[in-house]
């Protein structure tokens, strides 16, 4: 058998000594790193979408319609990106307002977190989901 390089464990050694080197682990190692959730760079980037849609808007509508896609970039990015809790009602106060506002603003967002890993919690993606199906209605 062929020597090789220990990289971590528990060494029995002669009279009784003990030695541990590394990770010493009892079954599987399971290592993560980075963080769950979008990164602040990645929701800043999904919110230029956004503003841009908004842009498209009339003029006279925009400032109404980017407040409640910054209340709402607010409270998601709490937790897609600084994972602290988000305010439900905020969410579903201002995505209410879109869907009477600017629907199609409203379908981009709810699109943007639609998918668990961007980091939003379910009850979060829940309300923005049930918001866009009242937009299709």
């Amino acid at each position: 058998m062929a020597d090789k390089a220990q990289e971590g464990g528990v060494t029995f050694g002669g009279s009784g000594s003990v030695s541990i080197h590394g990770d010493v682990v009892g079954h599987d190692k399971i290592s993560t790193t980075g963080q769950s959730g979008m990164s602040a760079a990645d929701f800043a980037q999904a919110f230029e979408t956004i503003y841009a849609k908004i842009a498209e808007k009339p003029a006279p509508e925009q400032p109404t319609i980017k407040m409640a896609v910054d209340a709402i970039k607010t409270e998601t990015e709490k937790e897609a990106v600084k994972g602290q809790k988000a305010d439900e009602n905020t969410v579903t106060l201002f995505a209410n307002s879109l869907l009477n506002m600017a629907p199609d603003i409203l379908e981009v967002i709810a699109a943007t977190f639609a998918n668990p890993a961007a980091g939003v919690a379910t009850v979060i993606r829940k309300i923005l989901e049930k918001a866009r199906g009242q937009a299709a209605a």
